[in-house]
């Protein structure tokens, strides 16, 4: 920047990152096709449940995949043997599965954690680990790497500016801010690894990280509380835990849409698993029936209270 410039910046207040000491790249799924290139891998085991924008690496190095199925309780049902070449992955759902982290960690080789839905969960010594911050902050992209192998390359820095549109809409007005939203999301598709934008950074050092992980856990221990008996999820947690979201599994009619009837989003994840799982199967009865109720830190402090309200009132 011209120190002498007369346009002043945003100010932002200078804390620090979270994650400081890890390799910070400009997405979550380029975190994965660095180490992916980093210990040439050839295949990897996913789970059937998972974001369909995993593929994107494994597409454009010719990487080889095969699914897995989880139960109830998010272990894998059977775990092949992995080669040397090969690597498994598996996703920290909701930020709530750090006991299954941990069990894989002493019984997989070649273990890749996505921790996109676990950003306050650690990594575990030796074990490449990766996080996307956008899923938890008002951030335009980047991801945080944890490997014990680094390429020997030089990446250009991305620039973020321009997938800032639909967080900027969101301070300044009440405008619908959706068309914006899935556009800056479609320009995260296929970038090449980069290191994080100048602009993220900035941002991911200006959050109250305290703040917002105390604002989680308590979002999370409400609906636990109060909703934890029509669970079919059964949560045996033994601490309060800084989650992405509440998963409510229910059979109960018309919960989604009448939530969106008193302007509570819950999003579904993911259509397109239905069209690669058989009848019967654990990951059809989430994608269908799984409701993921808010817990982030803006929302109002009553709103999981009104929640939980309403679901009762349909049970």
């Amino acid at each position: 920047m011209n120190i002498y410039s007369n346009i002043l910046q945003l100010d932002l207040d200078k804390r620090k990152e979270y994650y400081q000491d890890a390799v910070k790249l400009n997405t979550g799924r380029n975190c994965l096709e660095y180490v992916l290139l980093a210990k040439s891998i050839k295949k990897i085991y996913l789970p059937y449940y998972i974001c369909d924008t995993i593929l994107e690496p494994l597409l454009r190095n010719k990487i080889d995949y095969e699914y897995y199925s989880i139960n109830s309780a998010f272990y894998p049902i059977e775990i092949k043997p992995v080669k040397r070449d090969e690597a498994f992955l598996y996703v920290n759902y909701f930020g709530i599965n750090d006991k299954v982290v941990k069990y894989l960690s002493d019984h997989v080789s070649n273990l890749i954690i996505d921790n996109t839905q676990a950003f306050f969960s650690n990594p575990l010594p030796n074990i490449d680990t990766f996080y996307s911050p956008r899923k938890f902050f008002g951030v335009p992209d980047g991801g945080y790497l944890y490997t014990d192998r680094k390429l020997n390359c030089q990446f250009s820095q991305d620039i973020s500016y321009k997938r800032m549109v639909h967080l900027i809409k969101l301070l300044d007005s009440d405008v619908k801010i959706q068309k914006n939203f899935h556009s800056d999301e479609s320009g995260l598709s296929n970038l090449p690894i980069m290191i994080m934008s100048s602009l993220t950074q900035s941002l991911l050092s200006a959050i109250d990280y305290k703040r917002a992980e105390a604002k989680r856990k308590r979002n999370f221990s409400i609906f636990n509380e109060l909703l934890s008996s029509k669970n079919e999820i059964h949560l045996s947690l033994k601490k309060q835990i800084p989650a992405s979201y509440y998963p409510f599994l229910s059979t109960v009619e018309g919960l989604r849409q009448k939530l969106r009837e008193n302007k509570i989003f819950t999003p579904t994840f993911w259509p397109n698993v239905l069209k690669r799982i058989r009848q019967g199967c654990f990951e059809r009865t989430m994608v269908k029936n799984l409701v993921l109720l808010p817990v982030d830190q803006q929302k109002d402090i009553q709103i999981p209270e009104l929640i939980c309200d309403i679901i009762l009132k349909l049970s």
